[in-house]
């Protein structure tokens, strides 16, 4: 194991170099004039640290909507590469995203600032480093600004940062990251099997999709098995040719399912709801 040394931002392994974050990658400042853009009602995204995630995804109904001349202004000055960097530098300082390319234009705020990575460095290891409670520490302590805190590009790119060998670069990075990579992983999914929950219950008790399918296949005069195959196919959003492709656990699973729903609608104060339901106020069936 290396010999540990005292340098000016804590003990490092001897061979480790303190450099500081301009030497090892692009701090840019996406839109240097400041001047407020104009906004208008059908533009361009414009993003502030506040309207993207971690991973780079843009709330873009959040964020203002400005003019073209702006965008032609950012694209001529840097450019997003998969490995960019956004970090805030006002407002949620310190917040840390991946900026990428996205199927449509968009330009940034100065709220964040976006750091490349030069050739020099891996360019993973730099995202690592940007996340470090050290390198945070260091950036309040160069804050300015008492109600809305923020700092300067060039304070941001004089922040000491440690620098290994490139192999040591690579170690650090293919551990960190490849967890971080799974992390991802898993909150695409979550956020995948939520918006399918929702598309579901929107389905089941807002349209009543099963109830209006066994509707339909009734009034075309549809035998009882065709009225539950109509609210199986709702309910599942197959094809009959693919109900057919099912397993019998499956297909009983959907049956089960289908029963709970009736084949008529009746009148209420909400509007029709499905024959059998009922109308009630929450604190009737929950203890708040």
């Amino acid at each position: 194991m290396s010999k540990l040394v005292k340098t000016e931002i804590g003990f490092l392994p001897k061979n480790w170099a303190v450099v500081t974050l301009g030497e090892i990658a692009d701090v840019i400042d996406p839109h240097p004039s400041h001047r407020a853009p104009k906004v208008v009602d059908n533009g361009y995204p414009f993003a502030g640290i506040g309207d993207i995630d971690e991973y780079g995804n843009i709330r873009v109904k959040k964020a203002r909507q400005i003019s073209e001349e702006f965008i032609l202004e950012q694209e001529r000055s840097y450019e997003i590469n998969e490995y960019s960097i956004g970090y805030g530098r006002v407002g949620t300082v310190g917040k840390v995203v991946k900026l990428r390319k996205q199927a449509y234009r968009y330009a940034l705020s100065p709220t964040l600032a976006v750091i490349n990575p030069k050739n020099n460095v891996n360019p993973r290891f730099v995202y690592c480093l940007v996340r470090t409670k050290n390198f945070y520490h260091q950036v309040l302590n160069h804050m300015t600004g008492t109600t809305r805190p923020a700092i300067g590009i060039q304070l941001l790119r004089k922040i000491k940062v440690p620098l290994p060998s490139p192999e040591e670069q690579n170690q650090i990075a293919e551990s960190i990251c490849s967890l971080d990579d799974k992390i991802e992983i898993n909150t695409k999914t979550n956020q995948t099997l939520e918006q399918i929950a929702q598309a579901l219950f929107k389905s089941w008790f807002v349209d009543f999709d099963p109830v209006k399918a066994k509707i339909a296949a009734k009034q075309a005069g549809g035998t009882a098995e065709q009225i539950e195959r109509a609210a199986m196919a709702a309910i599942s959003g197959k094809t009959e040719p693919e109900l057919d492709q099912l397993t019998p656990e499956q297909i009983q699973n959907l049956k089960t399912t289908a029963a709970l729903f009736p084949d008529e609608l009746v009148e209420s104060e909400l509007g029709d709801i499905p024959s059998g339901w009922k109308l009630s106020e929450i604190g009737n069936e929950v203890t708040i």
